[in-house]
């Protein structure tokens, strides 16, 4: 680990505990002994979890009901950026959130700390290896792994884990565009993350889970389907864009003499800025002024999808295809080309060890540099 990152960097570890017994007793001292502040918050637990955190006599935040993993992660989030006027009385670079069952070590937060400073990241999540994770706990980590991949073109591993690390600025901008809530709420950050250029970075972690993770809150249907909610807002975005691309293909094409490139041209750059507005203000809840990064990020998704669909308009029409059918055809193509793209990766992605495989050397799962 690199010694610059852990003298500059001061890190806050917020650890939101639900019911977790003497387990969490373990991890807070632990934790406390590697970071400059912990926070603990008490999400409602109904068992003896209150009187083992107070035995540690770390800073706690206690929720009357059990309000959801979200809304307990946002309260821990907003007390460390209260700075000196919090529990913690301090200013912190990093906030640092992760379990309080055991299942996230935190001895493994320093390398976050060195990943973070490395790659200039704003998130660092701690990725698992889905295929030792109990059952119930692959469900919502592979439906919310393909909508990522639908909605980003990016490929994450492990979309749901807790264990993350944020950088003060992002977690100041997450406060006011996340719905914080259950489950759902981690997917939903990492999302955002990416669409408002946020540099994102994944690290390996151990793969801890008791009794084959029966005790965990997390609910393979319910909160399944609330993942699927979540990622479903932008993915339908993306349906009612594809929409309005090819009705504007319709419409503008007699207009254009007929020309399928251009109008493709004209009728994409019409959708995505519907997209980018639409998207703007009703799934990223941003307001204000338009940021070059925000700009770029689109700029950018429409040119590989003028690109794309451009080529395949082309060669349908060559193959005796109408213009209309084709301009069809080919945004079925290219969903279809991302589908395999994900099934390729999610299968051969990874070795049997867990190292990364060949086709994941080309893969990141790094957004765009802000301000670049």
């Amino acid at each position: 680990m690199s010694t610059t990152a852990t003298t500059i960097r001061k890190v806050a570890i917020v650890i939101p505990c639900y019911n977790t017994g003497v387990a969490c007793v373990d991890v807070i001292t632990r934790a406390r002994a590697i970071a400059a502040g912990v926070l603990v918050v008490d999400d409602g637990s109904t068992d003896d979890t209150p009187e083992h955190i107070r035995s540690t006599r770390v800073p706690c935040l206690r929720l009357s009901a059990n309000a959801g993993k979200g809304v307990a992660l946002k309260a821990g989030i907003e007390e460390v950026l209260k700075g000196r006027h919090g529990l913690l009385g301090g200013t912190f670079d990093d906030i640092v959130t992760l379990d309080g069952d055991g299942q996230h070590d935190p001895a493994d937060v320093p390398r976050f700390v060195a990943l973070a400073a490395r790659e200039r990241a704003d998130l660092v999540i701690g990725v698992r290896d889905v295929r030792a994770m109990p059952r119930k706990s692959k469900i919502g980590n592979s439906i919310a792994r393909l909508f990522f991949f639908l909605n980003t073109r990016r490929y994450i591993l492990d979309t749901q884990s807790g264990f993350r690390l944020y950088s003060r600025e992002l977690a100041e901008t997450l406060l006011s565009t996340v719905r914080w809530r259950r489950y759902e709420t981690e997917a939903e950050i990492l999302t955002k993350a990416v669409s408002l250029g946020y540099t994102v970075a994944s690290i390996e972690i151990p793969t801890i889970y008791f009794d084959e993770n029966r005790g965990t809150h997390f609910d393979p249907w319910r909160d399944s389907m609330r993942v699927i909610g979540v990622m479903g807002r932008d993915t339908m975005a993306s349906v009612a864009v594809a929409a309005v691309d090819i009705a504007a293909f319709v419409v503008l094409l007699p207009a254009l003499s007929g020309n399928m490139v251009r109008t493709n041209i004209v009728a994409r750059a019409f959708a995505v800025m519907v997209h980018f507005f639409l998207t703007r203000a009703n799934v990223l809840r941003v307001t204000g002024r338009i940021s070059l990064v925000q700009v770029l990020r689109f700029v950018s998704i429409t040119a590989v999808g003028l690109t794309a669909t451009t080529g395949l308009l082309l060669l349908f029409h060559a193959w005796g295809t109408g213009p209309v059918a084709g301009k069809i055809f080919a945004q079925l193509t290219a969903l279809a080309a991302f589908l395999l793209t994900f099934l390729l990766v999610d299968r051969y992605g990874f070795t049997r060890d867990g190292e990364p495989g060949l086709l994941r050397t080309f893969i990141t799962a790094h957004s765009p540099r802000r301000g670049t």
